[in-house]
């Protein structure tokens, strides 16, 4: 600080500079640290550290809470903070709408300005005048709004609109719909002291309609969760999948799934878009966001609480659970692709409590939902302890009261993950011992005539032994392309197909970005070729590796008698990873150049192939 500022100057030349004799201004002339906090500094520990000081009775000399903020706000920037479309929407009804000033950072209330309709305004503090002209328009003040119910008489009620009751209840002052319709269909002009023994202490909730599905199903709770974070509720009807397949419900809703919703205003399926409209309902909810920003992210963690965990967690959960088939290959990929999502939300909540803001949003529902399952059934102490951010954020979640309510077992943590047991065939083997010995009674034969024994049971013949003759001869294309030039082969196989009686399918792989080396994706493909036994007789077919070592993928074509993929190409158990796709007898032309190049291993970037034939 420069010397002209020090207000020193006149001091200037003197020894002491107002300080006394050499050496007097030094040390601690007012006590070290907090001394003097009860004495000559007491004034400055009650207003800036009260509490301080003292037993529980001497705490608080004067302690007065944000005693000075009150930012200001006029009449006429009531209707701004509120919203035009709030204006219009009351204007000429008789209820009236609620405009909080505390919520938009405004602690008291001025006159400037004139309320042209009622008006009902929540502030801290207001001015003589401006409560005058707020009471002259019909409307009133309050510093604490409650709402409630009246359940004693059964009124039409909107829980945003109120009557005014002049006396405050159990400390809060009530407000309900002036002019409210009442059972017996008079306006209600009373008092308080005539309402207070109508007056229900139970919140205010409306029902939107109603969602069916079956029972305990995580995304129902989705939506219901966000309904009752908004004071809502949904009529859930349980039902059968069956009985959603109705023409009523199919011409509604087309899909044929579940959940549904219906309602008086629109029809709706999907979960996410189900829990999204309940969570619209609410004009000043906290569940999307704040801000654009926070819209934009909670938006992007529900595409990716449907994308990447309910999408991975259902392929990875639902065959250990016999609803889907079994197929390791398909379960694992599911299982990899869990952990990384997981890998990635961990790292996102890694300083958060929430994933968007500082309060629960649907995002968060949405994830929660999703992991509810997993949690419950395959996510075990092991694979538990690899995401804590996650478990620590999931635990906080179902934690909450209404996610108690709707996921009242999402608590329970799994202990041992399940695993995949095959289904029992005892009952199929307790049939044919039972079959065995009518045989042998029908077939009994004098114990000296060794020439009749019993003859055994004929093989059951494939559905494809029952389609009507081929002049096409699938042995003899085998030998074909296996003595000769692709030239001479393609040319035989073209001259002598029978559309009728075979169809040719394009086939790919459908994980190609999960291939790694070349020789890999090659075993890959003997592997489903060796599972394919049962077909060897009625297909034909050239899968080839193209690309190279961590960047190749699995194509090819097949050729199979009849017009569908028999059941013996479709029971082998790598079948599921491999998109079929029919060409018809009309694309022909267009796909001989292809077909000839996969069979004679000419495709571009080929680097191993094998043939099954």
């Amino acid at each position: 600080m420069p010397t002209r500022l020090h207000h020193n100057r006149k001091k200037r030349g003197h020894v002491s500079a107002g300080h006394g004799r050499v050496g007097k201004h030094r040390k601690h002339p007012g006590g070290r640290g907090l001394a003097g906090g009860q004495h000559h500094h007491r004034i400055n520990m009650d207003k800036y550290h009260p509490g301080y000081f003292g037993k529980v009775g001497m705490r608080t000399f004067h302690l007065k809470k944000n005693t000075q903020w009150r930012p200001v706000v006029n009449l006429d920037q009531i209707w701004t903070l509120a919203g035009e479309g709030v204006r219009e929407q009351y204007k000429n009804t008789e209820k009236v709408p609620v405009v909080d000033a505390l919520q938009n950072g405004y602690g008291k209330v001025l006159a400037k300005g004139r309320v042209a309709q009622p008006v009902i305004v929540r502030t801290r503090f207001v001015s003589r005048r401006a409560e005058e002209k707020i009471k002259a328009a019909g409307g009133v003040y309050s510093r604490s709004l409650l709402f409630f119910t009246l359940a004693t008489i059964n009124c039409i009620f909107d829980p945003v609109s109120f009557v005014r009751l002049e006396e405050p209840i159990d400390g809060y002052i009530i407000l309900l719909a002036p002019g409210i319709r009442l059972s017996n269909g008079g306006a209600s002009n009373k008092s308080a002291p005539d309402l207070i023994s109508c007056i229900d202490h139970t919140p205010v909730t409306r029902c939107v309609s109603a969602v069916t599905c079956y029972p305990n199903n995580a995304r129902v709770a989705k939506a219901q969760i966000a309904a009752a974070y908004n004071g809502l509720t949904f009529n859930v009807e349980n039902c059968e999948i069956a009985s959603i397949k109705t023409p009523e419900l199919l011409a509604k809703f087309p899909m044929g799934k579940v959940p549904i919703f219906e309602s008086e205003k629109v029809d709706l399926f999907e979960s996410s878009a189900i829990a999204y409209y309940a969570a619209l309902q609410k004009e000043d909810t906290t569940l999307l966001g704040s801000n654009a920003i926070e819209k934009a992210l909670v938006m992007q963690f529900i595409f990716f609480a449907e994308n990447e965990l309910t999408a991975n967690i259902s392929n990875w959960l639902l065959p250990l659970l016999n609803i889907y088939p079994y197929m390791k290959p398909n379960v694992d990929a599911a299982t990899e692709k869990t952990k990384r999502a997981m890998d990635a939300l961990n790292k996102v909540l890694a300083n958060k409590t929430y994933l968007v803001g500082e309060s629960v949003t649907l995002a968060d529902i949405s994830v929660a939902t999703a992991l509810a399952n997993a949690y419950k059934l395959i996510f075990d102490k092991a694979f538990r302890d690899q995401y804590k951010n996650v478990t620590r954020y999931f635990t906080t979640l179902v934690g909450k009261e209404h996610f108690k309510t709707f996921l009242p077992e999402a608590g329970n943590l799994c202990e041992t993950a399940l695993k995949y047991v095959a289904p029992k065939k005892e009952k199929k083997e307790t049939k044919k011992q039972e079959a065995a010995p009518k045989k042998e009674k029908k077939a009994a034969a004098p114990a000296d005539d060794a020439e009749e024994a019993p003859k055994p049971a004929p093989k059951p013949k494939s559905k494809l032994d029952l389609l009507p003759p081929s002049k096409f001869i699938m042995d003899e294309w085998k030998r074909m392309y296996s003595n000769n030039d692709s030239d001479v082969a393609m040319k035989w196989f073209w001259e002598n197909h029978d559309a009728e009686g075979y169809s040719l399918w394009k086939v790919d792989y459908k994980y190609n970005d999960e291939l790694t080396l070349v020789f890999m994706s090659n075993n890959l493909i003997g592997g489903f070729f060796a599972r394919l036994e049962m077909a060897r007789k009625y297909a034909f077919g050239s899968l080839v590796v193209c690309g190279e070592n961590n960047n190749n993928s699995i194509s090819g074509y097949f050729l199979i008698r009849g017009q569908e993929v028999p059941f013996e190409v479709y029971d082998a158990a790598d079948f599921g990873s491999y998109n079929f796709e029919k060409i018809e007898p009309a694309q022909y032309e267009e796909k001989k150049d292809e077909i000839y190049k996969y069979m004679a291993w000419e495709v571009e970037g080929f680097a191993d192939g094998k043939i099954f034939k």
